[in-house]
């Protein structure tokens, strides 16, 4: 299986375990469409770094899912307030780290090296 294909399979799994049914609020919140959406599910498409930031700001706790090997792991706290969505919901309010998507696509390690810098400075701001 390809990376892309593989990583897109991750997405919708964690769309779905999140309880998005359906692709446009999901979508919604990246701030892209549900076409491209499903071309990133089915790896035509790849995430880009505004994605990645999106992810991180949202659910930081599934990257390790989304990059590696580790199980997706919903917390309590989540998994208790899924949202129940319809195929025609879109209005979900968006938390958006960028919204401007970038053209470019950053290859996994690089996103693995910002996303390290990221919680560095999490930290080192604690």
């Amino acid at each position: 299986m390809a990376l892309d294909e593989e990583t897109g399979q991750k997405i919708r799994r964690l769309r779905e375990a999140l309880g998005y049914e359906y692709r446009p609020a999901f979508a919604d919140i990246f701030g892209m469409t549900p076409t491209r959406l499903q071309s990133i599910e089915t790896g035509r498409q790849r995430l880009n770094s505004a994605d990645f930031r999106v992810i991180y700001a949202n659910w930081p706790w599934s990257l390790g899912f989304i990059l590696g090997d580790e199980p997706l792991e919903v917390p309590d706290s989540i998994a208790s307030n899924r949202p129940k969505t319809t195929k025609r919901d879109t209005t979900l309010n968006r938390k958006h780290a960028s919204n401007n998507q970038e053209s470019g696509v950053i290859m996994r390690e690089e996103i693995k090296k910002l996303l390290k810098e990221a919680v560095l400075e999490l930290k080192a701001s604690d």
